[in-house]
Parts: structure tokens; sequence; C-alpha cells
């Protein structure tokens, strides 16, 4: 189990609201799930080697 602290929660509703703004504003997917995934990986919530395993 993955302990998640203040920062990593404070970055997901970041990240959440950026992928929102840009899905509405663009009616793109791809473009509306791309600021949120950047974000994560930025603020180092989401490991680039953890992004894509199940």
């Amino acid at each position: 189990m993955v302990k998640a602290d203040n920062k990593d929660t404070i970055f997901t509703v970041i990240a959440l609201i950026a992928a929102l703004v840009a899905q509405i504003s663009t009616d793109v997917l791809i473009i509306g799930a791309l600021p949120g995934k950047v974000a994560l990986y930025i603020s180092g919530t989401l490991n680039w080697k953890e992004g894509d395993t199940g």
C-alpha cells in the first residue's frame, strides 16, 4: 500500500483541475489528460517507472 502525504494530495487536486479545464476548453480527451499527467510527473507524485503499471 502506498502512503500519500499532503503534498501528493494537493498536487493530485491541481492535476485534476488542470485536466478538467483542458478537457472542457478543448473537447479533446488526450489534450485533457496531458496537463494532469504532466503535473503529477513534475511534482513527483507519480514516478516515471510507475506511471504505466497496472
